[in-house]
């Protein structure tokens, strides 16, 4: 019940983020021309990356700069844990809001959308 909610704001998200993309990297493409090499040298060195990363180890998610970032900025107000009957992104704890992990999912979900969107939307103008 959480992933659902999670992957549905994600998508919007996502839909969201890639129509602005291609809308500023239009009129960005009308405006200068040499743009498309920028483009092309930020697919081949995304290419690159992902060929030399080694893959094998294991992370420690709570290590990412994404999770430390949310982290300093919420401080105390993110809860450890999601609130698993009421399927709430903001829960109420001795008077005071805090957001569930759940938030967190959809902040790096949004993130990895950016990301990707980037490289989509420069991928297609390149």
């Amino acid at each position: 019940p959480l992933m659902h909610k999670a992957l549905f704001v994600g998508i919007a998200g996502a839909i969201v983020f890639k129509m602005i993309f291609f809308l500023s990297l239009g009129s960005l493409m009308h405006a200068m021309d040499w743009i498309r090499f920028v483009f092309g040298a930020i697919l081949i060195y995304s290419g690159v990356m992902a060929v030399m990363e080694d893959d094998d180890e294991d992370e420690d998610l709570s290590q990412l700069y994404s999770v430390r970032a949310v982290r300093a900025i919420l401080g105390s107000r993110l809860k450890d844990d999601y609130d698993v009957q009421g399927r709430r992104l903001f829960v109420f704890v001795d008077g005071r809001i805090h957001a569930t992990l759940l938030v967190l999912v959809i902040l790096i979900l949004e993130v990895t959308d950016v990301v990707f969107a980037v490289d989509s939307v420069s991928a297609k103008v390149a």
